[in-house]
């Protein structure tokens, strides 16, 4: 499932590199278990970055033990 988590709009000049610095904290991984209780559980999560949902530019996956 993909889901919007952080979001910041920047301006980049042509031919320039910005550094942008966003923050998703543990509890926005959390999902439904089973027992329909909402909880993070271990695994792997893929972060994509991008100008839109179809235009990722920049994916890395984090691991939760």
């Amino acid at each position: 499932i993909r889901q919007l988590k952080a979001f910041r709009k920047v301006d980049i000049p042509a031919r320039s590199k910005v550094r942008v610095r966003l923050s998703v904290p543990l509890r926005e991984l959390a999902l439904y278990n089973e027992r329909l209780e909402k909880a993070v559980e271990p695994g792997d999560f893929e972060i994509q970055i991008g100008s839109a949902s179809d235009r990722i530019h920049f994916r890395d996956t984090i691991r939760v033990h």
